[in-house]
């Protein structure tokens, strides 16, 4: 990734994992009343962000832990991904909030033949990003 003349270094992290809730509604995601499904979470930040004390952009085991706190859903999966992105981006931030991230994908897999991606990047997660830290500042206020 080239900027003008000089160059930005990115890193990019992936967290997998798997979790099951209950799925209800008429438009649940899955076919099943246990959704078991399987994610893959994906950020690309700039590697010059500011660290914790441990070195870390963020607590990477907190993603799977976001997904083991959510017990049922009415949600569509496509509507699932969405969402849960989003309030992955929005707990990064909260953790850092330094944190210049470029690029951010969530993976559902209700089932091993069906899967969704939700990308995020340029000016929608910038938007993501400031709604953010207006958030994350009013409550440290």
């Amino acid at each position: 990734m080239r900027k003008r003349g000089s160059s930005t270094e990115t890193i990019h992290i992936k967290k997998h994992g798997s979790f099951s809730l209950v799925a209800k509604g008429d438009h649940h995601c899955g076919t099943e009343p246990i959704l078991q499904a399987e994610f893959t979470f994906s950020v690309i930040a700039e590697a010059t962000s500011t660290d914790d004390s441990r070195g870390f952009l963020f607590d990477q085991l907190r993603i799977p832990a976001y997904f083991d706190k959510m017990k049922s859903t009415t949600l569509s999966c496509e509507k699932l991904c969405r969402r849960s992105a989003r309030a992955l981006v929005r707990m990064i931030l909260a953790e850092n909030p330094k944190l210049k991230i470029k690029k951010v994908e969530l993976s559902l897999g209700p089932s091993a033949s069906a899967w969704m991606t939700y990308t995020c990047r340029g000016s929608s997660l910038a938007l993501l990003c400031e709604c953010a830290h207006r958030a994350n500042q009013r409550k440290a206020a």
